[in-house]
């Protein structure tokens, strides 16, 4: 099991009808049964390729594969959901087309791929961050993020700080370094952007 997977299955509470959207070979969903933390579990997707890799993965008939784009065509009553693995603005876009709907779960838990800041601006308008991981896998670090209805406010850059350290600290040095590489080949208008960008993560580190 992958660790940010793994991180996901964490969060999702006993018993709850969890849906994960764009589940692909139906990972969480078999686990979550397989170790009977649910005994019902949803998931879909709106594209043909998917869907047969889903039902080729299916391990239990508890497990109900749909085809729907994000909540559009599910009208089962449902605790929370899952959309990991995806861009930040597609999962804005999931989000925000089912809005009311996903307010009303429990929580949700996504895990963008890219456009993180982006979607933690949205994420500030509409829901509460209660929960955050920082994945280090593959050389890559991955955002975990639980969410319950309600606004919020805190830094779409650095984070909200409910990580634990060690995560934070491997998360703002991977990011130092990034920006201090691009910080040569940009104009200069866009390097004073940058400057401050690394100055806040500086700080943020030394705390």
């Amino acid at each position: 099991m992958k660790k940010r997977l793994q991180a996901i299955i964490d969060w999702i509470e006993p018993h709850d009808r969890i849906i994960d959207i764009g589940s692909d070979h139906l990972i969480i969903p078999n686990h979550l049964i397989d170790q009977g933390i649910t005994s019902l579990v949803f998931a879909s997707d709106i594209n043909d390729g998917p869907l047969q890799s889903m039902k080729q993965s299916r391990q239990d008939r508890n497990i109900i594969i749909l085809r729907s784009d994000g909540l559009k065509d599910v009208d089962h009553e449902l605790d929370g959901a899952i959309i990991a693995g995806m861009g930040g603005r597609l999962i804005q876009r999931i989000l925000e087309e089912s809005l009311e709907r996903f307010k009303h779960m429990k929580y949700i838990i996504v895990q963008p791929m890219q456009q993180i800041e982006e979607l933690r601006q949205y994420l500030q308008d509409h829901f509460t961050i209660t929960a955050e991981r920082l994945v280090s896998e593959d050389g890559k670090i991955y955002h975990v993020i639980k969410l319950i209805s309600g606004q919020d406010d805190y830094d779409v850059i650095l984070t909200k700080g409910l990580a634990p350290k060690q995560e934070l600290s491997q998360y703002y040095a991977h990011q130092l370094q990034h920006w201090r590489r691009l910080l040569p080949r940009v104009s200069a208008e866009r390097r004073s952007q940058i400057e401050q960008r690394i100055a806040r993560l500086e700080r943020a580190n030394m705390l």
